[in-house]
């Protein structure tokens, strides 16, 4: 904060948080009222344009609207880049998501660089001389929309957002949702970032209604979001009931719905000690977990879990919620998530180390390429650092955990690229758009879990099938057709499939084939 209120008169500035929940852009604006800072003019997707008075209110707290896509209007994207420019030359901050859209699934989104683009080219064309961005992150000890969440990534439809369904939910505001973190990471500049990268100059003979960034330039500015993520990624804070939440998971999916508070503080230990080997994490990021922290873990999220503390002392997930158990798993995962840009890269390392190299095949890059949209911008040389000749039981421990970790997405993965080269699927895939052909897979995945051939319920997000539909798109399996339907390439699909079976146990291969085949 003391960085930002030091900023240079002439520098305009943008505020990108994390996209977590809606509660994000009141947040922003209620700490800069806080603390005496101009109120930032909020970028807000059109569909809060319907909403009759809210998008008045909304608009006079400084939002305007926009519309989801846009790149095929020239018109519209001219006239948008000139209100960003009008912005910019404000002494009031622009505020944008850089995601695009709410993470329901907890994890970073593969960033949206649109927004970011015609920021960019303000500064290119010498309309402001520096754009300072401010990456920041939010993180909440429990969310307001979860539930809500859990259910649209199994496939129940978003509600549309209305005044009237927003007045029918404003109970929900008298529950507990504990504490939440909010903080400023360390500046951009738009400046110093293109330095000696881009000449500015040639940008005084483009006219202003056409577009200037050119190709080389586009992809700085998707290297520049990448890094905004990174450092929101950076100051997430790892909270008990993240560390909680994953450890109930990995029992859950063992089938134990009821643990000792003794077992389930030496998960909790273990998970905080493998976070602390494996990333260099700043210690106020992190919150030490003890009998306490579950305790008011229990009172925060008492419609998930339990803590009995008789004579037999244990933690248990609720009976009633466990009704419907798909929901707990994705509760549960959306909380997982959080912690997965720490550990993901030095997971993927170790899972590679189990598979040979081949003269034309890296496990490490390939993994890398399957999980872009999974894994976002991760750090790869944190994992470097990770010692993984080490033998001792800590070692040990470390790599059993950090292939928990993983392998559900693994699993998920191999799963849709199995059903995908099936006839049913081959012969209609180019019938379908990617979104129609991930509920269809959703579909398909709930027979093969009720089938038995895995316990792992959160596979079937919409999000982890879509980012794989979109990670086979990049390797070349699927083509996007004119009409934006699929063209499946079975020969590519079968080679990615044959090298991630590489990764998994040849025991869970056979069963999730023998589940797929008896369909």
């Amino acid at each position: 904060m003391v960085r930002i209120l030091s900023f240079p008169l002439y520098a305009s500035v943008i505020f990108m948080p994390t996209h977590r929940s809606y509660a994000d852009f009141l947040l922003v604006s209620f700490v800069a009222f806080h603390y005496g800072l101009p109120l930032p003019t909020i970028a807000s997707g059109i569909d809060f344009l319907g909403m009759r008075g809210v998008s008045d209110i909304l608009r006079r707290a400084g939002a305007f609207f926009i519309r989801r896509s846009f790149a095929d209007d020239p018109l519209y994207r001219t006239v948008f880049a000139e209100y960003v420019q009008s912005i910019l030359q404000q002494p009031q901050p622009l505020e944008f998501f850089v995601e695009g859209t709410r993470s329901r699934s907890g994890k970073s989104i593969y960033p949206k660089i649109g927004l970011l683009q015609a920021a960019t080219e303000v500064y290119l064309r010498g309309s402001v001389s520096d754009v300072m961005i401010i990456p920041i992150s939010i993180t909440y000890e429990r969310t307001l929309e979860e539930n809500l969440y859990a259910r649209e990534l199994l496939g129940v439809p978003k509600p549309k957002e209305s005044t009237s369904a927003l007045i029918k939910a404003a109970g929900v505001l008298r529950d507990n949702y504990g504490s939440m973190w909010f903080h400023f990471g360390t500046p951009i500049s738009i400046r110093d970032f293109m330095e000696g990268k881009v000449d500015r100059s040639m940008y005084n003979l483009i006219p202003r209604n056409h577009v200037a960034v050119k190709t080389e330039e586009a992809a700085l500015v998707k290297t520049l979001a990448f890094s905004v993520v990174q450092e929101q990624q950076r100051n997430i804070r790892i909270h008990a009931w993240t560390i909680l939440a994953t450890a109930l998971l990995h029992r859950l999916r063992k089938g134990h719905t009821k643990t000792s508070t003794e077992d389930i503080l030496a998960d909790c230990l273990t998970l905080e000690a493998l976070i602390n080997r494996t990333f260099s994490v700043d210690k106020s990021i992190l919150l030490d977990i003890g009998m306490d922290a579950v305790r008011h873990c229990a009172s925060v999220h008492k419609d998930v879990m339990r803590l009995n503390e008789e004579a037999a002392c244990f933690v248990e997930i609720r009976p009633e919620a466990l009704k419907n158990a798909k929901v707990v798993h994705m509760l549960l995962g959306h909380y997982r998530n959080q912690l997965l840009h720490r550990v993901s890269p030095q997971a993927m390392r170790v899972i590679s180390s189990r598979v040979p190299s081949l003269s034309d095949h890296d496990p490490a890059a390939f993994l890398s390429r399957l999980f872009a949209w999974e894994f976002v911008s991760h750090d790869s040389s944190a994992a470097a650092d990770f010692d993984l000749s080490s033998g001792d039981d800590d070692s040990s421990t470390d790599r059993s955990l950090l292939i928990e970790l993983i392998e559900p997405f693994l699993v998920g993965y191999a799963i849709v690229i199995r059903l995908l080269v099936r006839d049913r699927f081959a012969t209609s895939a180019s019938l379908k758009t990617a979104r129609v052909l991930a509920k269809d897979l959703q579909r398909t995945i709930g027979v093969v879990l009720e089938a038995g051939a895995y316990s792992a319920f959160e596979i079937l997000s919409l999000d982890l099938i879509s980012n794989c539909i979109l990670a086979l798109k990049s390797m070349g399996a699927l083509q996007t057709e004119s009409d934006q339907s699929l063209l499946l390439r079975r020969d590519v699909l079968a080679d990615v499939g044959a090298q991630l079976d590489a990764f998994l146990q040849p025991a869970l291969l056979v069963a999730i084939s023998g589940a797929i085949d008896s369909l």
